[in-house]
């Protein structure tokens, strides 16, 4: 459990089967399969498999599933994953153009003014 939720109080589950059994096999292999899990397709799917009529899949039962459990729902994104094939030659141009501009500023630094 971390810090965050063991400061908000003890999570109990009204259905303790449900809470392992849940995270246990469809979450694990939803996430294992590469699958994303929508809070409305996981609140959904808790009450399908509830053996309780009466659970109310809420988005505070979810809220404190989530965090019983240290669960992070993070959108997955494709941007920045791979660095593009010019990146060393682009730093290294980068770097140059600065040492150039550096060194300009400097030399009229020294220079006698008129």
């Amino acid at each position: 459990m971390t810090v965050k939720c063991a400061s908000m109080g003890h999570y109990r589950p009204k259905d303790p089967k449900l809470d392992q059994q849940f995270k246990a096999h469809w979450f694990s292999n939803q996430r294992s399969q590469g699958l994303s899990v929508h809070i409305l397709r996981l609140c959904l799917k808790a009450e399908e498999l509830s053996s309780n009529p009466e659970l109310k899949a809420s988005l505070g039962w979810y809220t404190n599933w989530k965090c019983h459990h240290a669960i992070s729902l993070r959108a997955k994104t494709t941007l920045a994953q791979h660095l593009p094939a010019d990146m060393e030659e682009k730093v290294i141009e980068f770097h140059c153009l600065n040492l150039a501009e550096i060194l300009t500023a400097l030399w009229l630094q020294v220079q006698p003014r008129p």
